[in-house]
C-alpha cells in the first residue's frame, strides 16, 4: 500500500520569466551594497537621508529574500497580492531615500560640513559625501528597477487571473504521484471497483392473531 501525503502545489504562483527573477538578485545586492553605505554614513554622522536609506535597504533585503523563497520553496507563503504591495511600497521610500540624499549631498562645500556644533573635515568630509552621493545613485537606481518588477509582476499577475488562476495556495494529495500521471496521460485512471454486500431481505407477511 502506498501512503498519500500532502503538499501545496504552485497554481497560484504566476509564471514569471527568469530575468524577472535575475532583475530580484540584483535589487538584493544593490540593497545589501547600500545597507552598507549607508550604516557606514550613520557611524560618522547619521542624517535623514542615511536613515532613510538604511531602513530601506533593510526592508528591501528582506523582502526580495521572501519573493525568492517563496516562489520556490515555502510556496505556501507566496502572495503576489503582496508582492505588488511592497514593490509599490519600496518605490515610494527609495524615491524619498534618494532624493534626500541626493540633496545633503549637495550641502558639502570646501571641504567643511557644518551640522548645529558638529564639524566635518577635509578627508572625512569628502569621504562623508562620497557616500551620500553614492547612495543618491545607487538608490535611483533601485527605484527604476522596482518599477520595472512592479509593472512586469502585474502584468503576469493579471495573465494568471485571466486564465483562471488564484491568490490562495491549496493542498494537492501526493502519493504514487508519477504513476497517477502516466495514467492521467492515457487515459481516466481506473477507480476501483465498488463491493455491496448483499442483505437479505425479509419476506412481507402477516403473523396471525
Amino acid at each position: 500500500m502506498s501512503t498519500t501525503t500532502r503538499h501545496i502545489n504552485k497554481d497560484h504562483i504566476p509564471r514569471v520569466p527568469t530575468s524577472l527573477t535575475v532583475i530580484r538578485i540584483l535589487q538584493f545586492l544593490i540593497g545589501t551594497t547600500l545597507l552598507g553605505l549607508s550604516a557606514y554614513g550613520i557611524w560618522v554622522y547619521g542624517t535623514s537621508g542615511y536613515d532613510l536609506t538604511l531602513f530601506t535597504s533593510i526592508v528591501t533585503f528582506l523582502f526580495v529574500l521572501y519573493a525568492l523563497f517563496t516562489e520556490r520553496k515555502l510556496t505556501s507563503g507566496y502572495n503576489y497580492w503582496a508582492i505588488l504591495a511592497l514593490d509599490l511600497f519600496l518605490i515610494i521610500f527609495w524615491l524619498i531615500s534618494f532624493a534626500k540624499t541626493a540633496a545633503e549631498a549637495n550641502s558639502v562645500e570646501n571641504a567643511f560640513l557644518y551640522f548645529g556644533d558638529y564639524l566635518l573635515r577635509g578627508p572625512t568630509a569628502r569621504r562623508w559625501q562620497n557616500v551620500l552621493i553614492t547612495c543618491a545613485v545607487l538608490g535611483a537606481f533601485q527605484f527604476m528597477l522596482f518599477i520595472i518588477t512592479l509593472f512586469a509582476t502585474a502584468y503576469f499577475v493579471h495573465k494568471h487571473r485571466g486564465a483562471g488562476g488564484h491568490s490562495q495556495p491549496h493542498p494537492a494529495p501526493v502519493g504514487n504521484m508519477e504513476e497517477n500521471r502516466q495514467m492521467e496521460a492515457h487515459g481516466a485512471i481506473m477507480q476501483p471497483p465498488t463491493s455491496y454486500n448483499q442483505q437479505p431481505v425479509p419476506a412481507t407477511g402477516y403473523n396471525a392473531v
